[in-house]
């Protein structure tokens, strides 16, 4: 990873009312690539929720940790990490798109692809969690649009 750790300059100033970016930038401020990917492996469905409060320099940062981790062997089984990656992935299509460089926004979007694929690898049950193809169709068409 080229980039150097997002500074606190990098978070900007964090909304005081904002209960959950004050807590993303807590969780994180100061974290190595290699911190944030230990962290999404600890918890993926936990830390994940912290990117969707991070401004642009620090989600750039820290969101290839989370690809990095749930692609990896590590991940096996990793049902509800593997569940939320595919929704957060497309909640930042519909909703936050602006925060994503585009070489993010594409690795993303290809671990989408990873991650449907491997259903049964991260042992998602269709009962629990629906079938992975249904989200990653909409993370399909939501990327095709474009900005």
């Amino acid at each position: 990873m080229a980039m150097e750790i997002p500074s606190e300059a990098d978070w900007g100033a964090v909304d005081g009312r904002d209960l959950d970016a004050q807590w993303a930038f807590k969780t994180f401020l100061g974290k190595s690539f290699a911190e944030a990917e230990a962290m999404f492996q600890s918890n993926a469905l936990h830390y994940q929720e912290d990117l969707q409060s991070m401004p642009t320099v620090p989600f750039n940062y820290y969101a290839p940790a989370l690809v990095k981790y749930i692609t990896s062997e590590r991940a096996k089984g990793d049902s509800d990490g593997a569940s939320s990656f595919l929704h957060l992935v497309c909640w930042l299509l519909k909703s936050n798109r602006q925060v994503m460089k585009p070489e993010t926004e594409r690795a993303l979007v290809k671990a989408a692809r990873y991650v449907t694929q491997r259903q049964e690898f991260y042992e998602a049950g269709v009962d629990i969690y629906g079938k992975f193809d249904d989200l990653h169709a909409e993370i399909q068409q939501l990327a095709r649009q474009g900005p």
